[in-house]
């Protein structure tokens, strides 16, 4: 159960190199013509990969705490449908 414990590590790691064999692949078989954008074009996508890890890693959950707080003011989803102790519901009394 290492993976388990260390999911982050593990994930960080896997993506590192990942991201070092694609830039590897590319510097060794361009599909584009190297010039002077190439600097620029990596850091771009670079920068995206930044913003693409900050909204994975805070929007996505806030955005999804904040549904399942919309849900239980509505009253609305599947356990407002079917009849369940409220202990399983809702986790409190």
């Amino acid at each position: 159960m290492f993976i388990l414990g260390h999911e982050a590590t593990v994930r960080m790691y896997s993506f590192i190199i990942l991201i070092l064999i694609f830039m590897s692949l590319e510097f060794i078989w361009p599909r584009r013509n190297p010039d002077d954008k190439y600097r620029f074009r990596r850091l771009n996508n670079i920068i995206l990969l930044l913003i693409n890890f900050i909204a994975a890693r805070l929007i996505v959950p806030l955005a999804t705490f904040d549904v399942a707080l919309l849900v239980d003011e509505k009253e609305i989803g599947l356990f407002n449908v079917i009849s369940m102790p409220l202990l399983l519901t809702r986790g409190r009394l």
